[in-house]
């Protein structure tokens, strides 16, 4: 978003599955299922893309974006982004 719309986007009901502009986390993230170091939420990113993330499937989930962080020597990042 751009600078000015922040206020506007980062709002709880935002931020929410599977209903939101920009849904976080339907995994539960590193609370709920991850600590493999982020490979939960590349799962669920992909989960997410095929339509088989359940209750937590979002309406319109054709590119993801996952970051995760293992500790100070473990980054990750990734675009999953749907075929075809």
């Amino acid at each position: 978003c751009k600078p000015e719309e922040a206020n506007e986007v980062l709002q709880f009901e935002n931020l929410r599955a599977p209903d939101g502009r920009l849904p976080l986390n339907t995994s539960g993230g590193n609370l709920a299922e991850c600590y493999m170091h982020g490979l939960e939420l590349q799962v669920e990113a992909v989960r997410q893309i095929q339509g088989r993330a359940g209750e937590r499937q979002l309406s319109c989930a054709d590119t993801m974006f996952v970051s995760g962080n293992g500790g100070i020597i473990s980054e990750q990042t990734a675009l999953v982004l749907q075929g075809g």
